[in-house]
């Protein structure tokens, strides 16, 4: 079942004529199954929106920081970032495999949690991001999208959207 959090991001996403799964489970090895998050597919984008047509993504509720990223001088792999980001760091090849042979190829990494912890680190996590080619958008941005998208739509069979659009008028 979805985390809260993931529900936003799947309910932006969507709003950006995207189709979305979420918690798929991958095979990373004997007896280990890390779960993506996020695989959102586009058919046709009409949008301008600066996003690609296939994401994977990782969705957390907590302020993205350097702690969070692998550390190449640590020795214990299963430290090496805490295990917060496992299908993008640790298991990335196994994830990019399975992704591609059940959904195609083209996809692109995406973090979606709060924005930086700390502000004066930004342009070191930043470098990391680019380095590990993975895109990141703050959960901030994402919940103004949502109510801009709540007040544009009509009725919605969606609760949440219909509670924003409602709040909104």
């Amino acid at each position: 079942m979805e985390e809260a959090t993931e529900r936003l991001v799947k309910l932006y996403l969507e709003s950006k004529g995207f189709f979305v799964r979420t918690n798929e489970k991958i095979k990373a090895g004997k007896n280990k199954y890390p779960e993506i998050d996020i695989i959102a597919i586009r058919i046709k984008n009409n949008l301008k929106d600066n996003l690609p047509n296939k994401i994977i993504g990782e969705v957390k509720s907590w302020s993205l920081g350097l702690v969070h990223f692998p550390d190449e001088n640590c020795e214990e792999k299963h430290k090496r970032h805490k295990g917060k980001f496992k299908i993008f760091f640790e298991n990335r090849k196994e994830a990019e495999e399975q992704i591609k042979e059940r959904y195609g190829e083209g996809f692109k990494f995406y973090i979606f949690s709060r924005d930086y912890q700390k502000k004066k680190n930004a342009n070191q996590i930043k470098a990391k991001l680019k380095e590990w080619d993975v895109e990141f958008i703050p959960l901030e941005e994402i919940a103004k999208e949502i109510i801009k998208y709540s007040g544009e739509s009509g009725y919605s069979n969606d609760s949440e959207l219909q509670i924003l659009r409602l709040l909104n008028k």
